[in-house]
């Protein structure tokens, strides 16, 4: 009677062993990618959303109007009372946000580099059209859009119903 295993045994229990650690190996990888995408999505889905929900509440508050602007990059969210682009002086609330460069951004379905007349008052989101004697004039459409953000397959969407922001995971 023998004890132990033999040579072509332990070596076929190896390959065994070895092929099925290449296979997890590739799948851990995988896994390990998409997950840091959609951290990394969901970091700035986030803060997005933030953004949004505070110049919302700021429209609110002592009749400010909020400016909110997409440009290189960056959402930014500022009192802007006379609806200049500008941030009013003696105001303090700024919030910004940087979006990488791998994330594509999408506003209502179309790839933009800018946003430039987005603002909130009385916490309603609302596009400005112009001025009247110095007044800006405000068209309320923008209380219902999307804002899309995208690495690969992995992607999240900001929802703007009835000018109530909302993340939506899938869409």
């Amino acid at each position: 009677m023998k004890k132990g295993y033999s040579l072509v045994e332990l070596l076929v229990s190896l390959s065994i062993i070895a092929i099925i650690l290449a296979i997890a190996t590739i799948n851990i990888n995988l896994v390990y990618r998409r997950l840091s995408r959609e951290s990394q999505i969901t970091n700035v889905v986030e803060q997005v959303y933030y953004l949004l929900s505070e110049a919302r509440k700021r429209g609110f508050i002592d009749d400010n109007i909020v400016f909110i602007k997409y440009q290189n990059r960056k959402f930014e969210a500022f009192i802007d009372k006379n609806g200049d682009g500008v941030q009013d002086t003696g105001t303090t609330f700024y919030i910004s946000v940087t979006v990488p460069s791998n994330i594509a951004v999408r506003i209502n379905n179309y790839a933009v580099s800018s946003l430039s007349d987005f603002y909130t008052l009385d916490g309603i989101f609302a596009k400005k059209t112009g001025n009247s004697s110095g007044i800006p004039i405000f068209n309320f459409s923008n209380s219902n859009m999307t804002i899309d953000f995208t690495i690969d397959e992995v992607a999240k969407r900001i929802q703007i119903i009835n000018s109530y922001p909302k993340i939506v995971e899938s869409f």
